[in-house]
């Protein structure tokens, strides 16, 4: 406004053509300029390129023609709204615990990480990574009852809920009781930590294997959020999946059966979920719950690296069985605890009588080696006397005595009557 009054002042805009036509350029080598020096503060830019790039971007965003300007935060996008819908050159800004997934209408393209990413006229984000170690954890809540009818006042939509959450874990002993437990994993992108320049570890071939390995719900609609399933379900459904198998080895009694020294069947089976989902080669079970000397090839394994993971850590815990077969079960053990408790009573008297045993005859030992101490080699006791000998057996008991402080509480008229035996000895051997 005020550049058009000094115009009108100054005799108008015919009089002045090529002075506006000098100021505009100027105008513009200004604009320009400005652009160029923002450009290099707006993002944490490193190299030449991405300066360039970054120079660019910001003269597209006044225009419009930009495409998406997005910041992706522990996996999840920070966005204007309708930003991720934008399609042109534009830019993604990723912390150090995020990764991304690009890729055009017709195919992915490359995996981002930590840092700037430049994305093209027809790129946009196919999917994001939380790069923190993840927990994923199925089966009944801490306060359900999955055996439990609709409760009085109970909505349907909860009681579904419910019965969802017990099928997640649900499985059979090889007596047919079900039994349903809560099963915990934990697990992280396929990489080692620092890798990527963050802490967390980022690697561009795990990334796509998560993104682009992730389930298709086929009767969903094909533009719908229920069409592409959570890459974070997969390591334990893996894992209950073995536990149904795992759990027809064994009986219910079987299952919780604790015997010395041996770990129980729910012990076995969890040790045998870890190394399906950790290790490539896995022990295996028979149809009795014993563990075989065969090893076999783990196809879960297989899975969990193919689609990019790391299995860290497994739980079973909680495990609920029907309150009939519950009561029963304590029916039956207040039935029989006298005469288990009876057999268990005589085998730990059986082995309090072989371990005392035993120290006797170790102490026997020690006694006789220490007493045996002073007798000097099979030629010298030959040619010792009767007094001698029996000298050299009191010196042997008053070493063994000396050596042994624990004694010294114990044997103090002993030591007395050693100190008179030697006396005696002494006196007689003059």
């Amino acid at each position: 406004m005020i550049y058009l009054i000094l115009l009108t002042i100054s005799g108008g805009i015919r009089q002045n053509t090529t002075q506006i036509g000098q100021d505009l350029y100027l105008g513009l080598i200004f604009l320009l300029g400005g652009f160029l020096f923002f450009s290099q503060f707006v993002l944490p830019n490193r190299t030449i390129l991405e300066r360039v790039q970054a120079f660019y971007r910001l003269l597209l965003y006044p225009i419009g023609m930009h495409g998406q300007a997005i910041f992706i935060e522990n996996g999840e996008i920070m966005e204007r709204k309708g930003e991720v819908a934008r399609r042109g050159p534009g830019v993604i800004l990723l912390d150090t615990a995020s990764a991304a997934l690009l890729r055009t209408p017709v195919r992915f393209t490359r995996a981002v990480g930590p840092g700037i990413a430049f994305i093209a006229e027809d790129e946009y984000v196919g999917g994001t990574i939380d790069l923190h170690i993840q927990e994923q954890t199925i089966g009944p809540l801490d306060d359900d009852d999955p055996f439990a009818p609709q409760k009085e006042g109970e909505d349907l939509a909860v009681y579904e809920n419910r019965q969802r959450r017990r099928s997640e874990t649900q499985a059979f002993t090889r007596d047919g009781i079900e039994v349903v437990p809560r099963i915990t994993v934990q697990f992280k992108l396929e990489s080692t930590p620092g890798e990527g320049f963050t802490e967390f570890g980022y690697r561009a071939e795990s990334v796509e294997r998560v993104i682009i390995g992730r389930p298709i719900n086929a009767s969903a609609i094909p533009e719908s959020p229920e069409r592409i399933s959570e890459w974070k379900k997969l390591p334990a459904y893996l894992a209950a999946d073995v536990w149904r198998e795992c759990l027809a080895s064994f009986t219910l009694l079987e299952l919780f059966e604790s015997k010395p020294n041996e770990p129980n069947g729910f012990e076995i089976i969890q040790k045998i979920i870890r190394l399906r989902l950790q290790k490539p080669f896995s022990a295996s079970l028979d149809q009795y719950g014993k563990l075989t000397d065969t090893d076999f090839k783990s196809a879960e394994y297989d899975i969990i690296k193919k689609r990019g993971l790391d299995v860290l850590n497994i739980s079973i815990s909680t495990p609920h069985i029907p309150d009939a077969v519950e009561e029963k079960i304590i029916a039956q053990w207040k039935s029989s605890w006298l005469i288990n408790a009876r057999i268990e009573k005589e085998l730990v008297d059986n082995r309090r009588s072989y371990v005392s045993e035993e120290g006797k005859r170790k102490a026997l030992e020690t006694y006789v080696l220490g007493v045996s101490n002073f007798l000097g080699s099979q030629a010298d006791r030959e040619n010792l006397s009767g007094r001698e000998i029996l000298r050299d057996l009191v010196r042997g008991s008053q070493y063994v005595y000396e050596v042994n402080p624990d004694l010294h509480p114990l044997i103090t008229d002993e030591t007395e009557q050693l100190r008179e035996l030697m006396t005696w000895v002494e006196k007689n051997n003059e």
